[in-house]
């Protein structure tokens, strides 16, 4: 199994991406290169995280600017949610890809059994005061 690229967040992607164009240029960028109707607004909503891209918008900002779908967080997500939307799949699609899910997170853990996933950029260290709070006790 090959190793996916470290995501990184749509928004810092489109900055690079748009080097010394605007954001409406960067649109028509998109626009010319896939087709896909976007404007400049909706390129500054984005970069400044006020609205979520949809997921073939991510891909459009991907396909025009060259680069891996998975090199995009965010792609990684939708598409995730894309194939757990029962609404879209069937509930009983849905489910079946969710146990499918949790059985290969179970045979990740290994036999020490589940374990919490730190989040994306974290240690999965406890902080000095999470370290603080286990020790110290309650009402002391």
């Amino acid at each position: 199994m090959s190793e996916l690229p470290k995501p990184r967040p749509l928004a810092a992607v489109i900055k690079e991406l748009r080097l010394d164009q605007s954001q409406e240029e960067f649109a028509a960028t998109v626009r010319a290169r896939t087709g896909k109707k976007i404007t400049g607004g909706a390129i500054s909503q984005i970069e400044r995280g006020k609205i979520a891209a949809k997921l073939d918008t991510i891909e459009a900002i991907a396909d025009a600017g060259g680069v891996s779908h998975d090199e995009i967080a965010e792609h990684r997500l939708a598409l995730a949610r894309a194939l757990l939307d029962e609404r879209e799949v069937g509930v009983d699609v849905a489910l079946g890809r969710l146990s499918l899910i949790e059985e290969t997170l179970l045979q990740a853990a290994g036999p020490r059994g589940p374990r919490e996933v730190a989040p994306a950029g974290s240690s999965g260290q406890p902080t000095q005061a999470t370290r603080r709070a286990a020790r110290k006790p309650r009402g002391a």
